[in-house]
């Protein structure tokens, strides 16, 4: 996998539906399923996938980047 992204954010927390975009593929992401579920996956040809690279058999409805990690020195 080519790591975390850590792009800027949307609006409304981030989520992204994925029928308006998806991530590149072999990005680690945010990716919440229509049972509510919330875990970092990733695309790989075209599929979803855990990061432990288990296939995701519920639709993933949402997406987000990763936020920024925590500058030394803040609260």
């Amino acid at each position: 996998m080519s790591g975390i992204n850590h792009r800027g954010h949307r609006e409304h927390g981030g989520w992204i539906p994925v029928g308006e975009e998806l991530p590149d593929e072999e990005t680690s992401v945010i990716v919440a399923t229509e049972d509510g579920h919330v875990e970092a996956g990733f695309l790989l040809e075209g599929k979803w996938r855990w990061l432990d690279a288990g296939s995701i058999w519920v639709a993933v409805t949402h997406w987000m980047h990763f936020p920024e990690p925590p500058r030394e020195g803040s609260k």
